[in-house]
This record gives structure tokens, sequence and C-alpha cells, in this order.
């Protein structure tokens, strides 16, 4: 296969790149839109990692769920970011508040429904130490998009007919892409499955706003 990805710099040396077609797309799932297919998918996603390394400042409003083998929960998301600052809010039936992320480099303060706050350097020991998940939010603020994590290795990624990710194993984390819908001139994902040994999670976005209107 014509090896441009490495360009993208996101260790695709090292990745396993699959192109797929509609006809396989995520075991040829019913519910799944047929994909427009593109003569060089590679090329497509290259030049869609470019715009999607440019936007800047975005929002996501949807439902997260995760289960695992003792528990699981889900929650409305409405997920703000600002270059390398973001703010996510999940909240129950009702718009019962149940926690606040706010997120800068070195630093992360959780706010909880029982008036708590807490702060750690990183989101995910916050998850993991008062709410008992440990959810990959360094790597799903790029997964979200539609985009590897560019800090970190990618084990494998495979592409749809369209040359959007389908799939992506990267962070000890398989991440299935199910839908995508245009927003704001760019197919944006809308359904991404999450999983690893322990914890499955699945995002489900309604609506996408970006540039500096959306924060």
């Amino acid at each position: 296969m014509n090896a441009k990805l490495p360009t993208i710099r996101f260790c695709a040396r090292a990745a396993r790149i699959v192109v797929l077609g509609t006809a396989v797309l995520l075991g040829a799932c019913e519910t799944t839109p047929e994909v427009a297919a593109v003569d060089d998918p590679e090329r497509v996603f290259a030049e869609r990692l470019v715009r999607l390394a440019a936007i800047e400042q975005w929002s996501a409003i949807g439902k997260l769920g995760i289960q695992s083998a003792r528990d699981s929960w889900s929650a409305g998301v409405h997920w703000r970011q600002n270059r390398d600052s973001y703010s996510i809010r999940l909240s129950g039936p009702l718009g019962q508040g149940l926690m606040e992320l706010y997120g800068s480099p070195g630093l992360v303060e959780m706010r909880t429904a029982q008036d708590g706050v807490y702060r750690a350097q990183t989101a995910e020991e916050l998850m993991l130490s008062h709410a008992g998940w440990r959810v990959p939010l360094t790597g799903l603020r790029y997964w979200i998009l539609g985009m590897p994590d560019p800090q970190a290795r990618v084990v494998a990624l495979e592409l749809d007919a369209g040359g959007r990710l389908a799939e992506l194993r990267q962070l000890g984390w398989l991440i299935r892409f199910q839908g995508y819908e245009e927003f704001d001139g760019i197919a944006l994902p809308t359904r991404l499955t999450l999983e690893n040994p322990r914890i499955r999670g699945k995002l489900i976005v309604r609506s996408w706003h970006t540039g500096p209107e959306s924060t």
C-alpha cells in the first residue's frame, strides 16, 4: 500500500493501516449509513487530519455511557474545548449535575454535585480516584474529532471507503467510529465505542459547534 500516512506525524510507521470498503465497515452493521467512496482514502484522510488539527475551539453535546463487569452509568455530556483548556459537564436525568471538569495543562479541577472540589494533574487521575472509572479523556479529546492522539503511538488504524477513521487502537483502547455527520463543513463523528479488557464505553454526539463562538 502506498505509504503516505507517516507524514501525518501520528507514528503511523508502527501502525497497521487498513482501508475498509463500505460493505465490511464495522461488521456490515445494518444501521451504518452508506459511505461515499473516494479514489484515494489515505490521501483524503491526510487532508482531513490537517483540517481537524486546525480546529482549536469546539463544543460537543451528547451522551456518554460506561460499562464494566461490576457497574455501569450514563450521563449527558457537554464538552467545550479551547486549545489546551477544556470544561466537561456530566449531568444526570432532568439536568441533575453529576460532575464538572475544568482542565488546563498541568492542572485539572473536578466539582461534584455534593459540592466537592478536587484537583490533580490529569483528568484520568481525578476520574479514577473520585468516580472509580479510568476514562481516557486525554486521548478522547482527539478521538471525538475522528483523529488519533498526536502524542501517543498508533498501534493500528482502519479507514472507511470515504477516507475517515473507522477503527483505531491507541493508548490501550480500541475505538470504533460508527457514524459521522456534516457539521460546519466537515464530517465529524456522532457515534463512537471505546473498549479495553475492563471497560466498554459509548459516546453519542447530538450536536457539534466549531470556532470561537463554540466556547
